[in-house]
C-alpha cells in the first residue's frame, strides 16, 4: 500500500468522495488522521506483523559534472545532467577532485560536510555504496544477501577492538577506497532534523564495482505520511488487507470531530473499537512454535 491509496480510501470512508478537490487544510487533517492510525498500529502490532521483505539496488559508480565551492556543502548539477542523475542519490559517497576525503550526499543538493576541493566545475564520482530504504525500519530481521547468488553480508566491523585491558583502533572500512563485491553492511541515519527525508540508508563496503541487488527481511518502524505523499506516492509497510481491517477504521475515528467527517459517528467508533480488538487479539495470540531446546520427541 502507498500513501496516495491510503489517503483516497480514507477520504471515501469519511464521506469525502472527491479526494482531488480537498483543500490544503482538509488534506492536512486527513494526513494527521493517517499518521495517528499508523502510530497506533506500530505501537500495538506484534513484531511478526511488521516483518517485511525488501529489495535494494546498489548502483555502479558513475561520473558527473557538478558545480562546487571550496568550504561549502552546496553542490549544483548542470541542467542537462538533471535528466540522467538518479533520484537515489542520498547517502551515497562522492569522490571530489582535490579533496582527500570521501564525502557523502545528504540529498541531491547538499553534501554531508564542507568539501576542500577547488571552486568550479568538477568531474565527481558518485559511488553506489548506499541504498535508500523504502520505509523507516526498526531493525534487520535477516542480514542482507546478494539477490543473484545468496551471498550473505556481515555486520560492519567494530571501530575499536578491546584486547585484554587495552583498546586498539581497527581500520574503519570507509577509510579505504576499496571496490568490489560488497561484504559488510550497516544501517545509517541521514536525519539531521526530524523532518529530513529519507531518514535511513543501508551502507555497504567495499564500494560496489558494478550494480548489485540486495534482499533482506526487516522489522518495519513507525511510518509517516507527509503532505507531499498525498500527490507523490511513497511505500507504507502495510498490505491492503491490514489497511482495510485496522488502519482505515482507526484513521476515520481520529477524524470524528473534524469538519471533513461526514459519516455516522457511532458506526465509525464501533469500527475503530473492533480494529483495536483485532490488534489486541493479534498481540496476545500464543506462539504456536515448539519451544523445546535440545529435548528429543517422546522424552
Amino acid at each position: 500500500m502507498n500513501t496516495v491509496e491510503f489517503g483516497q480510501r480514507l477520504a471515501k470512508r469519511i464521506g469525502q468522495n472527491d479526494f482531488a478537490s480537498l483543500g490544503v487544510d482538509a488534506t492536512q487533517e486527513l494526513v494527521d488522521g493517517m499518521n495517528a492510525a499508523l502510530q497506533t498500529a506500530y505501537l500495538l502490532a506484534p513484531p511478526p506483523l511488521r516483518k517485511r521483505p525488501i529489495h535494494l539496488r546498489l548502483r555502479a559508480p558513475v561520473n558527473y559534472q557538478a558545480e562546487l565551492t571550496e568550504g561549502s556543502v552546496e553542490i549544483t548539477w548542470p541542467a542537462q545532467a538533471l535528466t540522467v542523475i538518479p533520484s537515489a542519490l542520498p547517502g551515497r559517497s562522492i569522490a571530489i577532485p582535490g579533496d582527500p576525503r570521501l564525502n557523502r550526499l545528504l540529498n541531491s543538493s547538499e553534501l554531508w560536510f564542507p568539501q576542500s576541493g577547488p571552486t568550479g566545475t568538477q568531474t565527481v564520482t558518485v559511488l553506489g555504496d548506499a541504498a535508500v530504504l523504502p520505509f523507516p525500519i526498526e531493525a534487520l530481521v535477516t542480514p542482507p544477501r546478494l539477490a543473484d547468488d545468496s551471498y550473505q553480508l556481515s555486520p560492519w566491523p567494530e571501530v575499536v577492538e578491546k584486547i585484554g585491558w587495552r583498546e586498539t583502533a581497527v581500520l574503519h572500512p570507509t577509510a579505504t577506497r576499496q571496490s568490489g563485491q560488497p561484504q559488510c553492511y550497516q544501517l545509517e541515519s541521514l536525519a539531521y532534523n526530524l523532518g529530513a527525508e529519507p531518514r535511513q540508508v543501508l551502507r555497504v563496503w567495499p564500494q560496489p564495482d558494478r550494480e548489485y541487488a540486495l534482499v533482506c527481511d526487516v522489522l518495519a518502524g513507525p511510518a509517516k505520511v507527509t503532505m507531499e505523499g498525498m500527490s507523490v506516492p511513497s511505500v507504507l509497510p502495510w498490505d491492503m488487507q491490514f489497511a482495510e481491517s485496522i488502519l482505515l477504521p482507526l484513521a476515520a475515528a481520529e477524524l470524528l470531530h473534524s469538519e471533513i467527517f461526514r459519516r455516522d459517528a457511532r458506526t465509525a467508533q464501533a469500527q475503530a473499537q473492533a480494529a483495536l480488538g483485532r490488534l489486541q487479539l493479534l498481540s496476545n495470540t500464543p506462539d504456536p512454535r515448539d519451544k523445546r531446546i535440545g529435548t528429543p520427541d517422546g522424552w
